[in-house]
C-alpha cells in the first residue's frame, strides 16, 4: 500500500471498520514504514480518551455577577453620549454626500458643454460601436481597417 493511501485510512483502522485482509496489509505497511507508523502513533495519541483527572480545573469567577451587572451599567449610561455622536457622525456622512453630488454635476456640466467636430463626433461613435457590439479583438480589427481607409483618404 501506499503512504497516502494508508494515512487516509488511519481513522476506520483504528476504530475497527477495515476489513480483515485490508488491516492485515496496512498492518504489513506499518511494520516497515516507520514515517507511517510515527504518524499512526501521533494519531491514536489524538483519538485516546483524556484523563478526567490530568485535565485542568475551572474554577468560578466568585465576582462575575459583580463585573457583568458593572458592564450594563456602564454601557447603559454611555449609550445616550453615542447616540449623540452617531447622529453627528450621520449628518456629516449626508453632507459629504451631497457635496460630492453637487460637485460631480457641476463638473459633469462643463464637460458636456465641449464642442466636438463631426468628423471627432462620427470617430468616437464608430469607437464606441466597434467595441461594444463584439469583442475587443473583433472591435480593434474593425478600428485599425478605419483609420488604415482614412489615412488613405
Amino acid at each position: 500500500m501506499k503512504h497516502e493511501d494508508v494515512k487516509k485510512l488511519f481513522l476506520n483502522f483504528n476504530e475497527g471498520r477495515v476489513e480483515a485482509s485490508a488491516r492485515l496489509r496496512i498492518q504489513e505497511h506499518l511494520d516497515g514504514c516507520d514515517e507511517c507508523r510515527r504518524y499512526f502513533e501521533k494519531m491514536s495519541l489524538f483519538m485516546e480518551e483524556p484523563d478526567a483527572a490530568s485535565l485542568p480545573r475551572l474554577e468560578p469567577d466568585v465576582f462575575l455577577p459583580a463585573k457583568i451587572r458593572a458592564l450594563a451599567e456602564e454601557r447603559r449610561e454611555g449609550k445616550h453620549v453615542r447616540n449623540r455622536f452617531a447622529w453627528g457622525r450621520l449628518s456629516l456622512v449626508g453632507t459629504s454626500f451631497l457635496l460630492a453630488v453637487t460637485t460631480g454635476v457641476i463638473l459633469g456640466t462643463g464637460l458636456t458643454s465641449a464642442s466636438y467636430s463631426s468628423e471627432e463626433t462620427e470617430m468616437i461613435q464608430f469607437y464606441s460601436d466597434a467595441f461594444s457590439s463584439g469583442g475587443f479583438a473583433d472591435g480593434w480589427e474593425d478600428v485599425v481597417e478605419y483609420d488604415e481607409d482614412k489615412n488613405n483618404e
